[in-house]
Parts: C-alpha cells; sequence; structure tokens
C-alpha cells in the first residue's frame, strides 16, 4: 500500500503546474482547468466506439467541468483559512501535506463527490462499469501523475482481475486513515 506521504508528494507535483515547489491560486485553478478540458474532451469523443455518452453522464461532465475551476478559487480561500501559507501567500509541501491529511479524512461535500464522479467517467473511457490499466495510463498522462501509477492502480485492483470498479477507486480514499 502506497504510504499517505508517496500520494501527497505525488499530489502535490501533479498540482504545482508552474514546477517552483509551491501551491498558489493559480495553480490550483490551472490543475482544475487541465481536468475540466479532460472531462469536456470526453464528452465531445464519445465513449470507445465514438457513439455519444449517455445524457445523464454528458452532463455530469460538463457541470463538473464548470464547476471545478471556480471551485479551485473557493478551494484556495478555504486552504489560506486553514493553512499557513507563506509570505508570499503561497502552500509549501510540509503544510500541503498537513492540510491534505486533515482534509482527507472528513467527510466531502457535494460539490467534491460531483468531482469524484465526473473523474471516474473520465477513468474508464469505454463506457464500462470498471477501469483498465490503460484507462488509468491516459488519465495519469494527461493529468501529469507521473510517480506511483502502476502502484496505485494495483493498490485500487483489490482482487487483481485487472479491473478497477467504482467501489475499489473511492475506497483509495475511505482508506486514508489506515495508510502508514
Amino acid at each position: 500500500m502506497l504510504t499517505k506521504q508517496q500520494l501527497i508528494d505525488q499530489t502535490f507535483a501533479s498540482a504545482d503546474v508552474d514546477g517552483d515547489g509551491y501551491l498558489t491560486e493559480s495553480d490550483l485553478i490551472a490543475s482544475a482547468t487541465r481536468l475540466s478540458t479532460a472531462m469536456l474532451d470526453k464528452v465531445a469523443a464519445g465513449d470507445a466506439t465514438g457513439k455519444p455518452l449517455p445524457a445523464d453522464v454528458a452532463e455530469m461532465l460538463t457541470t463538473a467541468a464548470d464547476l471545478m475551476p471556480r471551485m479551485s478559487a473557493v478551494q484556495w480561500r478555504m486552504i489560506g483559512s486553514i493553512a499557513r501559507l507563506d509570505d508570499q501567500g503561497r502552500l509549501t509541501r510540509d503544510e500541503f501535506a498537513r492540510i491534505t491529511d486533515h482534509l482527507m479524512a472528513g467527510e466531502t461535500d457535494d460539490a467534491h463527490n460531483l468531482v469524484f464522479d465526473a473523474t471516474w467517467h473520465l477513468l474508464h473511457a469505454d463506457g464500462e462499469d470498471f477501469m483498465r490499466r490503460d484507462d488509468w495510463h491516459r488519465f495519469a498522462e494527461a493529468h501529469a501523475i507521473t510517480r506511483y501509477v502502476d502502484d496505485l492502480f494495483d493498490e485500487m485492483d483489490s482482487d487483481h482481475d485487472g479491473k478497477v470498479s467504482k467501489d475499489d477507486y473511492l475506497a483509495v480514499r475511505s482508506g486514508w486513515d489506515e495508510r502508514a
């Protein structure tokens, strides 16, 4: 099982869009915009055969894509209220680790649940009810996730059948407190 620190380090690296070693509001919005673009691209591309996505899935992805950059600005204000930003208003890696641990252990709100659901639909690109390793690799590449890609897939694939269900995907978050 990947440690909290490994997951935090990867998340930080992916969100630090400009690569300066700090997170800023512009990093957070750029990262959310990248994911939003992927969601809208998915709606435009349809399923693996090119057929349009079911209307409810397309609507959810479009709603989440619209919400994410705005939600990121709100998240940054929330982060600023609970985190110790440096004198330039940036979040250090250590402070990111501290607040991530705090937030991952808590409950999510409806907006975050919408993003988790929309992200799930991005992950299983072929329209099936599970994600395969190649789906995960495409998602990871599109979102600058470079470390622990296969390790995290293997962890999510609890029965080692090469498929990850939505419950398996969400269990990574729900099992946060059991991580070292």
